[in-house]
């Protein structure tokens, strides 16, 4: 089971917010300026102190006025996608399990 461990990620998406001073940010993991710059940010989370987001990114630690932040990108639970994995997984092992399974009753003597 640790091998799907990598799969989670598949299970989420990225959903935009429109920025305003209510707009949580414990999820965030990403902000599109006004002028349409997009910053990614290195783990999730971000602060607002004195007007300011502050968060990492994986170059530097930022700081950016709020009234210059257009949306937040935020990961979400994906059902839809979740589906698409675990059929695409079920998929996989019947067709490998058929595979064994016919290439053992070729191989009987």
């Amino acid at each position: 089971m640790v091998f799907l461990a990598p799969l989670v990620a598949g299970c989420y998406g990225t959903h935009h917010v429109p920025f305003n001073g209510s707009t949580g940010l414990e999820n965030a993991t990403g902000v599109t300026t006004r002028s349409g710059e997009e910053l990614e940010f290195m783990a999730t989370g971000a602060t607002i102190a004195n007007d300011t987001l502050h968060a990492v990114t994986k170059h530097d630690h930022i700081a950016i006025p709020t009234d210059s932040i257009a949306r937040i990108s935020e990961r979400k639970f994906s059902p839809l996608r979740t589906g698409g994995l675990v059929i695409g997984v079920a998929a996989v092992t019947v067709v490998t399990f058929l595979a064994v399974l016919a290439y053992g009753l070729g191989n009987i003597n």
